[in-house]
């Protein structure tokens, strides 16, 4: 459903919209202040933490914004007037119940698990196309500074994998071994080792997909492009959006659609609506209360974020059986973020002191330890490693 465009701001990520007026995109990196968006979070004024390569910054109880900057505590869920993005949490509440505006972008691939550190520095492990980055979280050599990170939903292909992100300017680019259908929206189906622009022109809002066979965006100045299956290798323009666009798994594009809040990451085969983390077969959590969700296919298992900072996880059942019971994972603090694939068991968690929480399958060190798998979550990534502190 395509809703007109109106003349109003919405908060997107880290951009705000106004479409039918003016536009203004913030930059997460900038160290500038600002308001909130439509649910009302605030912006506090200061300076960015700076890009850090060890992806341990933040100091005492971690969160990169030292102990007395405000910092997100619990996420808020998405709404009918507040899309999000799959890759990316923005609205939080901070320590004292007030929104909060902040960054946590990060997610899981079956070869690969890669999130934004301090000042946007995209770091990745495992494995993307010829980059090997072992079983540690290392800088992704060229990369772009991220404020969304989409990661390919392959399942046992070596090096075919791919990864897409947009900057916090809103610039879009893609690398790797997961183009064949003009994906990366460069004009041509190659792969490519190093980060390529999407598109020639496009600031972009945000990124969605729905099996990585397309790739779309809802520009700054509402419109909706896709590039890949059924587009060609170029991004073009699908129509005009007001508030989100997003990519099923037939890869059918979706403009404004009133009861769809946030598509899964990794594979839209589940989403966020009214009635919370629904899923062909079963539904999680309650309206309004829903954060995030993720399905592995491998092992029949969905997860779902709640707006209490809990992750509770269900084994698929039967369709028309009842609701299988809930189990939490993810217990040590409130987790701000949550990311999975529908290809693999690994799943990741990001706790409101900016560490990072993993458990499942690491064969390619994708979790960022030796280990080969996960049986209970580990901590991966020491507090600090994201930045949590409220912009």
């Amino acid at each position: 459903m395509l809703s007109s465009t109106r003349c109003r701001s919405i908060g997107i990520l880290a951009a705000t919209v106004s479409l039918g007026c003016s536009t203004t995109v913030r930059d997460f990196n900038s160290g500038a202040g600002g308001s909130g968006g439509d649910d009302g979070a605030s912006s506090s004024s200061g300076t960015e933490a700076s890009s850090s390569s060890s992806g341990g910054g933040g100091g005492g109880d971690g969160g990169g914004g030292g102990d007395t900057a405000p910092r997100a505590a619990l996420p808020v869920p998405p709404g009918p007037d507040r899309f999000m993005w799959q890759g990316s949490q923005t609205a939080f509440l901070d320590q004292a119940g007030e929104p909060c505006e902040a960054l946590i972008a990060i997610a899981v691939g079956d070869r690969a698990v890669c999130y934004g550190g301090p000042g946007g520095v995209l770091r990745c492990a495992g494995r993307i196309y010829t980059h090997v980055f072992g079983p540690q979280f290392t800088d992704v050599p060229g990369a772009p500074p991220v404020a969304q990170i989409l990661i390919s939903p392959t399942f046992n292909s070596e090096d075919g994998n791919a990864i897409c992100v947009r900057t916090p300017g809103g610039e879009v680019q893609c690398m790797g071994n997961f183009n064949s259908w003009g994906q990366f929206g460069g004009g041509n189906s190659d792969p490519s080792a190093s980060f390529v622009p999407w598109g020639t022109t496009v600031r972009a809002a945000g990124i969605a997909t729905g099996t990585w066979d397309q790739i779309c965006a809802l520009t700054v100045d509402g419109e909706a492009l896709c590039a890949g299956y059924d587009h060609g290798m170029s991004p073009v323009l699908i129509g005009r959006a007001s508030r989100s666009v997003a990519v099923d798994t037939f890869g059918m594009t979706l403009l404004d659609a009133p009861d769809l809040f946030r598509m899964e990451n990794g594979r839209a085969e589940c989403q966020i609506g009214p009635d919370g983390f629904r899923c062909t077969w079963s539904t999680l959590g309650k309206g309004g209360t829903v954060v995030d969700g993720t399905f592995a296919d491998r092992i029949r298992r969905s997860s779902c974020l709640t707006a209490a900072g809990k992750v509770e996880l269900a084994v698929k059942n039967d369709p028309g059986s009842s609701p299988p019971p809930l189990a939490p994972i993810f217990t040590q603090r409130p987790v701000l973020a949550l990311a999975g694939n529908f290809y693999t068991d690994s799943i990741c968690a990001v706790y409101d002191d900016g560490s990072i929480s993993c458990l499942g399958s690491n064969d390619h060190g994708q979790l960022g330890v030796p280990d080969a798998q996960l049986a209970a979550e580990k901590i991966v990534q020491p507090p600090g490693s994201i930045d949590v502190s409220c912009r």
